[in-house]
């Protein structure tokens, strides 16, 4: 039963969540504020679902006591706003441009929302200045409630998230790995593991900005991840090298490194100790640390594990409390919240165009169902609140989800009138078609049970089929203002962001080659090098997770080519040993020079085919020049970075 459901794109787990959730919520603010009130439950419900990122187990009475604070501001706002229509259109343009401005970001696209709804409900309910005592009461109910919810259900849901997906990208690998065995490599694999790793970063960095990781926990998280997609890395060079034809030898040594991901996961679980674990890694390292430069894939293995030796090792030192969240991280600047203002206060910033958009039209469309008082009111603001966002290409998929499934909802509701004719059954109808909607995935489903629920409620005191007249009208109003609105009112798109961060990309990759070339001097600063892979992987996890919404797979294609770029430089500086290389520093000079201009060709869409010739023909006559097992590493690693500029030029022009 449950499968079929989700074929249809209902979650019962989700459902039953949210239900336990929700209904407790409603069922206190209705026996204390009565019926008018029932509606502002759901601010305080939203709120408790999406604060559960917030990590309530730090701190809990600052953060319980900064919901209160907001709560209260924004119900007295409210309350004034409602007196006069002309005074109440002022006072929401700045309050609601400042909640969006400040609660808008990449890492929580709606956590405005709770806020902008509470506004609207209150502010358009029949609920008035008298009953501002009861209502700051409900506020204060809300946010013990959103608190305790955080602090039961959503105790530690971040750290468990994280180690959930290392887990399951290591278990991506183990597969792969006997793929290979097999001669049958899963493209599939590979990139499904790159995109993990992308949305694992993209977590840890949104963790690490809200202050929910240690600081060491978050290095350590991310260290792991840019090892496990370097193994990733290696398995797809091994295939494409080896064609399938694995001989005894390498098949030997996949055997065995498959075990190791095993004893690596046991010992994260505390299933083995240290000593058993870094015996298991001593061994399997020695057993293959003399092999031919042939395989040249079997020492970079070993160089990464070696490195996620130390990540692991560091990982279990930490004490329980850290390792499960419970500690705070370091915050960096201290101001970080002003500086956030400070640095999106200007035209160009998405926080600002978005909260500008936000704040013009659900403030016209409050004050235009508030001043002239017609029936159902409420469905204009929350529909545009509900599908205005940031980014126009996201605004015109919501507009088009919530057109279709009003529609569609009001198709059934009408064949479901001339069925049912008693209040009491239309009573329960209306209450699981609320609640059911709750459980679908996707929004024009859930909007189809959203339409026939609230459209009968109204049908009680409008009559049968006015509700769905004003339903299709008003749907149709604010999706018409808000798409204008999105057009020609400082427009934001997906596109523009995404070649923001590809020329980011670009110089970011400079800087690390630029790494690569002052390993061969001895020069390896670590924590620089760590900078830059970080800013690399949050760069592309940022230009993946836009793409997702646009699904181009030439950006997808351009995060996977960079990945091959990163880790050909990454083993190159790891492997590098100053003591055995006897390659020329000038030339190392001239082929950097020359990258340089090509990374700007490709920046550029200029012909890279001569500047190409000048890399290649530098490679080949310093791989001749190689003697020991070092260099050679070295110079095929360089080879395959070069390799990876290709690819990343072939999507780069197309995106």
């Amino acid at each position: 039963m449950n499968d079929i459901l989700k074929k249809v794109g209902f979650d019962s787990e989700v459902f039953i969540k949210q239900l336990m959730i929700g209904a407790p919520i409603i069922i206190i603010f209705g026996l204390i504020g009565g019926k008018n009130s029932l509606m502002l439950a759901i601010p305080f419900f939203m709120g408790s679902l999406m604060l559960g990122s917030r990590n309530f187990s730090i701190k809990p009475f600052r953060k319980f006591l900064s919901v209160l604070i907001i709560g209260t501001l924004v119900t007295m706002l409210a309350s004034l706003a409602k007196l006069d229509s002309f005074i109440g259109i002022m006072i929401n343009l700045i309050m609601i441009f400042f909640v969006v401005f400040i609660f808008v970001s990449i890492y929580e696209m709606s956590l405005y929302l709770p806020i902008i709804y509470y506004i609207a409900y209150l502010e358009l309910l029949p609920i008035g200045i008298n009953d501002l005592k009861s209502t700051l009461i409900l506020v204060l109910i809300g946010t013990m409630y959103v608190s305790l919810i955080q602090v039961i259900i959503f105790k530690n849901s971040f750290s468990k998230a994280i180690n959930k997906g290392i887990k399951d990208e290591i278990r991506l690998l183990e597969d792969q790995i006997e793929n290979i065995i097999k001669g049958t490599y899963n493209e599939e694999i590979y990139k499904k593991n790159i995109k993990s790793v992308k949305n694992l970063s993209l977590k840890i960095y949104s963790y690490r900005y809200k202050n929910n990781l240690s600081t060491n926990l978050g290095r350590i998280y991310f260290g792991i991840s840019v090892i496990i997609e370097g193994f990733n890395e290696i398995l797809n060079d091994l295939n494409k090298f080896q064609n399938i034809n694995i001989d005894n030898y390498l098949k030997d040594f996949l055997i065995n490194f498959k075990v190791i991901f095993s004893d690596i996961d046991l010992y994260l679980n505390k299933e083995i100790g240290s000593e058993i674990f870094e015996k298991k890694l001593v061994d399997f390292c020695e057993k293959y640390k003399d092999t031919s430069v042939e395989y040249y894939h079997i020492h970079q293995v070993l160089n990464l594990l070696k490195l996620s030796s130390i990540h692991i090792n560091q990982y279990i030192s930490l004490d329980k409390a850290e390792r499960q969240g419970f500690k705070q991280g370091i915050k960096v600047n201290k101001n970080i919240f002003f500086t956030n203002i400070k640095e999106n206060f200007n035209l160009k910033s998405l926080n600002f165009r978005f909260a500008l958009r936000m704040s013009l039209i659900l403030s016209f469309s409050i004050f235009l169902v508030s001043y002239y008082k017609a029936p159902k009111t409420l469905w204009l603001p929350i529909t545009v609140l509900v599908i205005m966002k940031p980014f126009f290409e996201d605004t015109l998929s919501k507009s088009f989800e919530r057109v279709k499934g009003t529609i569609l909802g009001l198709i059934i509701l009408s064949i479901l009138l001339e069925i049912f004719k008693g209040n009491d059954i239309r009573i329960v109808i209306a209450i699981l078609s609320i609640f059911i909607g709750f459980g679908f995935l996707r929004y024009d489903r859930a909007v189809i049970f959203y339409t026939i629920g609230s459209v009968l409620m109204a049908s009680f005191t409008m009559g049968i089929y006015e509700p769905i007249i004003y339903r299709f009208l008003y749907v149709a109003l604010g999706v018409i203002m808000v798409i204008l609105a999105n057009k020609f009112i400082l427009p934001y798109r997906i596109i523009n962001v995404i070649e923001f961060y590809k020329a980011e990309l670009i110089d970011l990759n400079i800087e690390l080659f630029d790494a690569v070339i002052a390993s061969i001097k001895g020069i390896i600063d670590e924590e620089k090098i760590r900078e830059i892979l970080f800013k690399i992987n949050l760069n592309s996890s940022r230009i993946y997770f836009y793409n997702a919404k646009i699904q181009n797979n030439m950006v997808d294609d351009l995060v996977f080519y960079n990945v091959g770029f990163i880790q050909g430089c990454l083993n190159n500086i790891i492997s590098t040993k100053k003591d055995n290389l006897i390659l020329e520093n000038e030339d190392f000079q001239f082929i950097r020079n020359d990258f340089s201009k090509l990374f700007f060709y490709i920046e550029k869409h200029k012909d890279t085919k001569e500047i190409r010739e000048n890399i290649n023909t530098d490679i080949s006559g310093m791989f001749l020049k190689a003697q020991s097992i070092e260099d050679k590493l070295f110079m095929i690693g360089l080879s395959n970075i070069f390799i990876a500029t290709k690819y990343l030029e072939d999507s780069f022009k197309v995106v």
